[in-house]
């Protein structure tokens, strides 16, 4: 059974129908525990011209007929609420009840200024059973409201981005051009051999032993920490002079990092 039943609106004026609905929905969604604490969400729910969608309720006792029963509780307050915003909008409304007098925070509208006076008309409601709920409130005509309320649905519906696969280490750097990212593994070298150094602004350079073997010139802001393994992801670097041999004229080439971010891997 899918987590979420969209639940057809319950007529205003029709006992029989509002039954069957309750009966409907607690066969669908209610829990086995019973009265256990329980987690509901239902996409869209209404009852006695009340709206709310993307309602999401965790509550004491009751199950789906609790839940229908929070936003019959709403209807309640429907002419206040409509008074608010009588153009048609929607609020993003977390509202808990219990022994106290209802606390309802209004984190979001369509109608800024209109966030205020639907706060203050759902602190009136008496909820039916104790417990937390999350959900949109839409006033005034349904079409209207619908559409105020579509974007803000859409904002909270959106999966958060994934976060980017790390680039693979590469055991060196010998093909690696000017300019590409590259990512490379190993440590802060103890026994630095010769190369090439040419200065990268506000950074040092350091010897970095590779984990594939070898050793590369490595650019970096601050000083990275020795004994530990490493994974730097950065910029390959192209660095050409001749042999340090006495006399020799060979051309060499260089690959080098500038280290634009770093992590430690362990030891």
């Amino acid at each position: 059974m899918k987590p979420q039943e969209k639940l057809q609106p319950i007529q205003k004026g029709s006992p029989m129908r509002f039954r069957a609905a309750l009966v409907a929905a607690s066969l669908l969604l209610a829990p086995a525990t019973g009265l256990a604490e329980t987690n509901l969400t239902v996409e869209s729910l209404a009852a006695d011209g009340m709206q709310v969608r993307d309602l999401t309720c965790k509550l004491q006792e009751g199950g789906m007929f609790a839940m229908i029963g929070v936003v019959a509780a709403l209807a309640k307050q429907k002419p206040a609420l409509d008074a608010c915003a009588p153009a048609g909008a929607a609020f993003r409304v977390k509202w808990t009840w219990s022994a106290k007098p209802t606390d309802a925070v209004v984190e979001a509208g369509s109608a800024p200024k209109a966030m205020a006076c639907v706060a203050k008309a759902l602190k009136a409601t008496q909820g039916p059973s104790a417990g937390t709920c999350t959900g949109l409130v839409l006033t005034g005509p349904v079409e209207a409201a619908e559409k105020a309320a579509a974007p803000m649905r859409a904002k909270a519906k959106d999966p958060a981005p994934e976060a980017a696969p790390a680039s693979a280490a590469r055991k060196d750097l010998t093909d690696a051009k000017h300019g590409e990212a590259v990512t490379v593994e190993g440590k802060v070298s103890k026994e630095p051999w010769q190369h090439m150094i040419d200065p990268v602004a506000g950074k040092s350079a350091e010897y970095f032993d590779l984990d594939g073997g070898g050793q590369i010139v490595v650019y970096a802001a601050g000083k990275l920490p020795e004994g530990q393994r490493l994974r730097l992801s950065g910029k390959a670097l192209e660095l050409k002079g001749t042999s340090k041999r006495p006399g020799s004229k060979e051309a060499v080439l260089e690959r080098q990092l500038d280290v634009e971010k770093w992590e430690s891997i362990g030891k």
